[in-house]
């Protein structure tokens, strides 16, 4: 199963938006199901090494980073987590589809 992976800044006032972004994308019951059968999921903050080596040098995470991984550790999609339930659902449905066709 490919990874899930949230990152935030845990020393950010906001904490990278992690409450406000992630909970407007994963609002609909629809992604909610999609991400618990198609990923292995995973929250870490910043401050983790791993974590912290697939954050973009340019990002300073005022929002926080979704970024999903293969088995091995390839980036399969990397971008911040958008804060609206419409383009969560269209994002986690793009991401399962291309991993089912791979």
């Amino acid at each position: 199963m490919p990874i899930f992976l949230v990152i935030y800044d845990e020393s950010h006032p906001s904490q990278s938006k992690l409450y406000y972004s992630l909970g407007c994308f994963m609002d609909y019951y629809t992604t909610k199901r999609l991400v618990q059968d198609h990923f292995i999921v995973v929250l870490a903050p910043k401050s983790d090494k791993d974590a912290a080596s697939l954050v973009p040098s340019d990002d300073p995470l005022e929002n926080c980073l979704w970024v999903v991984l293969d088995l091995d550790g390839k980036i399969i999609r990397r971008e911040g987590v958008y804060a609206n339930a419409d383009e969560g659902l269209k994002r986690v449905r793009s991401v399962v589809a291309s991993i089912s066709e791979a």
